[in-house]
């Protein structure tokens, strides 16, 4: 056996006992998927809906994305659908207007979080503290949203000097950049300013060990979810990837905590006013106060904040480059509004032109095309009839939503500044609508959108003061679809020239 092992592990670099486990349980799974299959039957199913063909279908789901889950509905014309994941089994899709709302309106013991939780591993590559305990949700919604006007000035500065650092330009030359390293630096740093403040926000090494957490976060909760969960504390001892990121994060946070509880406690000083002084005072409970508790939360709300709106960031300043002929307008408000207000959030809350755009970015380019998994804790039946049984496992259809606006198709960067003119009902990035799912809808909606929304347009408008922008290829190249994540194509070269 151990020679099988070490051979294991030459040909394939993860630990031999895991492709060992991985082949015990490798009977159980085709069953599991029948038996599932079985109680979604009434269903149309993306793919040929049989089990025995379960991995085929959900590789080609893996590699086709919402093209893939098209062919569900469009097969039987239907508003629900379900899909094979690798990871979660089956999931019924939701997508009509009327549907959305019903489960909006539905209660959290009806369509349960738990699957944010398992689609995550929250209880190994978090901690079971922020699902038993989320208490840093009431604060992005109370002490963050009253702090966003003194947040403003203090964001820009970091964005400010984030891009300077990494653009290295030659008058009057164009200058090749690539906007998903550049703005995931820039985001990390300036969300760094809100959650620990000066100067560990621009720590370089600090900001590595954040970004790079969530990258460790999404592997191992990828390998978590490919084991029952018996095995799954297990595989964790084994893979100490995530108590290597945080040991790496706390190196830093560590001490920082130790030195904000001692004034606290004191009362010495000025306190700082920011994220993790917020979840010192708010939390209240002994196992919240623990050193690596606090400092695990700072990094889960690095993993939640830095790469969506980076993300977010880098498409649309593909679009702006890909689409050169709107840059001229778009920097001429953001130059009346800079001269007026400066960089506060009564100007940023002018830039409505520019939020128009970054929300038609969103809304052709998504992070990700389905949304909102929930886990349905009894049967359940819609208003049209079709039951849910439970232990359904849910999500919202991001990408028909987004085909609901007239001319779909077409990148119109006036489409929401001009529906807000002629209905005269809020239409930014931050509002929430069943059509419009980026952030979520209902009362799960993402509570730090304010915040994203006001980086997003500080870093779009600094963008467009300082350079012209264009593509490289002349063309935008298709995103790259990846299951339900939507990915900004690398070959989408973006090049700037300073402007005089």
């Amino acid at each position: 056996m151990a020679g099988v092992l070490q051979k294991v592990q030459e040909i394939w670099p993860i630990d031999g006992y895991i492709v060992f486990i991985a082949a015990a349980i490798a009977l159980y799974i085709p069953v599991y998927h029948r038996s599932e299959a079985r109680k979604l039957q009434h269903i149309p199913a993306a793919g040929s809906g049989y089990a025995w063909m379960f991995y085929f279908d959900a590789v080609r789901y893996l590699v086709s994305g919402a093209k893939f889950l098209e062919t569900g509905f469009s097969q039987a014309h239907s508003q629900i659908a379900r899909v094979p994941s690798l990871f979660a089994g089956w999931v019924v899709v939701l997508r009509s207007r009327e549907i959305i709302e019903e489960w909006r309106k539905g209660t959290d013991e009806l369509f349960s979080l738990d699957n944010v939780h398992d689609s995550l591993q929250t209880e190994y590559t978090m901690s079971e503290r922020i699902i038993t305990n989320p208490y840093h949700i009431p604060i992005i919604r109370s002490q963050l949203q009253k702090a966003l006007p003194q947040l403003i000035a203090p964001v820009y500065e970091e964005i400010d000097l984030s891009l300077k650092a990494s653009i290295v330009d030659s008058p009057g030359e164009w200058t090749g950049i690539d906007p998903r390293e550049l703005f995931v630096k820039a985001i990390a740093q300036a969300s760094n300013r809100m959650l620990v403040g000066l100067p560990l926000c621009r720590n370089e090494e600090f900001l590595g060990v954040a970004i790079n957490y969530t990258f460790d976060v999404v592997k191992m909760s990828t390998i978590l979810r490919l084991f029952p969960k018996s095995v799954r504390p297990l595989v964790n001892r084994l893979l100490p990837t995530i108590e290597n990121s945080v040991a790496k994060g706390m190196k830093y946070l560590g001490p920082m905590i130790k030195e904000r509880k001692a004034q606290f406690e004191h009362q010495e000083g000025n306190v700082p006013d920011d994220f993790l002084q917020w979840m010192l005072e708010d939390a209240t409970e002994e196992e919240d106060q623990d050193d690596r508790e606090l400092g695990v939360r700072v990094l889960t709300l690095n993993f939640v904040s830095v790469h969506t709106t980076s993300t977010t960031i880098c498409q649309a300043t593909i679009d702006l480059a890909a689409y050169p002929q709107y840059q001229d307008e778009l920097r001429a408000e953001a130059e009346a509004v800079v001269k007026e207000h400066g960089w506060t959030k009564e100007g940023l809350d002018k830039m409505i032109k520019i939020d128009s755009f970054i929300k038609e970015s969103q809304r052709l380019h998504p992070v990700s095309t389905t949304l909102q998994d929930r886990l349905v804790t009894r049967d359940y039946t819609f208003k049209n009839g079709v039951t849910l049984p439970k232990g359904t496992n849910i999500a919202l259809d991001i990408e028909h939503g987004n085909r609901q606006y007239t001319d779909p198709a077409t990148f119109d960067p006036w489409r929401f500044y001009n529906i807000q003119r002629e209905t005269d009902k809020p239409s930014s990035m931050t509002t929430l609508a069943p059509e419009f799912l980026s952030f979520g809808h209902g009362r799960h909606a993402c509570p730090g959108r304010f915040f994203a929304a006001y980086e997003a347009k500080i870093a779009l408008a600094w963008l467009l003061l300082k350079y012209d922008l264009k593509l490289k290829s002349g063309t935008r190249v298709p995103d790259i679809l990846f299951g339900p994540t939507r990915l900004p194509n690398p070959k989408n070269k973006v090049l700037l020239r300073r402007r005089t």
